[in-house]
């Protein structure tokens, strides 16, 4: 069984509940934003092993979001999710740090 926190971004929340699901089942620890702006505030007071966002979301977008994560640690794994993938935007996501990127569904 595997062990680490993970934080859940995504503005879809059954997205959400079944991502947190089938990780929790392998043991992860599990924290979910709905929202860029939330998720930068759970940031700021908890460590995670991983930060896995969705790229489309109000306010602030999985792309800023993954900024502020490498600003505050270089070193912080952040996979980026989108049901809108394209060869720009896997290349903007990598260049800014994204440890990978996802497209929905998966």
């Amino acid at each position: 069984m595997r062990t680490g926190k993970v934080l859940i971004v995504d503005d879809e929340e059954n997205l959400c509940r079944i991502l947190s699901l089938v990780l929790k089942d392998e043991g992860f620890e599990i924290e979910v934003a709905n929202d860029g702006q939330s998720a930068v505030g759970l940031i700021d007071k908890n460590a995670y092993d991983c930060i896995l966002t969705d790229v489309r979301m109000p306010e602030l977008d999985g792309l800023a979001l993954l900024r502020e994560a490498k600003k505050r640690d270089p070193d912080q794994a952040v996979i980026v999710m989108t049901a809108y993938g394209n060869v720009q935007l896997a290349q903007e996501v990598m260049r800014a740090g994204a440890f990978d990127y996802v497209i929905k569904p998966f």
